[in-house]
């Protein structure tokens, strides 16, 4: 049976081998991200996991982008730094679909945005299968 902490292992570093930890200015975490961070940063967590033969559970990719300040009327305001979260989000996507590692299947399930105070971010839901073979 293959864990929750497996899994996240097994995200995290195909992200961390391939062209899309280049893109980001900061770094790969799981679970958790730092606090205040004020870079790219990408957040991995499970989901359960059942322990059928063939599991099944989702994963959470979040991708973190710092908002832009901007000026309107003489007030600072911060945005959501659309252009850029949708470039990292096509990154990702290719590196996320439809990938087969280590007898374990995922691919992109759906993916929504979020905007919140400092940094906004996409969380990108992946399916995951494995084959359990129960001794």
């Amino acid at each position: 049976m293959k864990s929750t902490m497996d899994l996240e292992s097994l995200i995290y570093n195909h992200l961390k081998t391939g062209d899309f930890i280049k893109a980001i200015t900061g770094d790969i975490y799981k679970i958790e991200r730092p606090a205040n961070s004020l870079y790219e940063d990408v957040v991995i967590s499970m989901l359960p996991i059942n322990n059928l033969q063939l599991q099944t559970g989702v994963a959470n990719v979040n991708i973190h982008v710092p908002n832009l300040l901007i000026n309107v009327n003489g007030v600072q305001q911060e945005m959501a730094n659309i252009s850029r979260l949708k470039q990292l989000f096509s990154l990702a996507q290719n590196e996320l679909k439809e990938t087969l590692i280590d007898d374990v299947i995922f691919n992109i399930q759906q993916q929504i945005f979020f905007q919140e105070q400092e940094s906004s971010y996409i969380n990108i839901r992946l399916d995951i299968y494995s084959v359990n073979i129960l001794n």
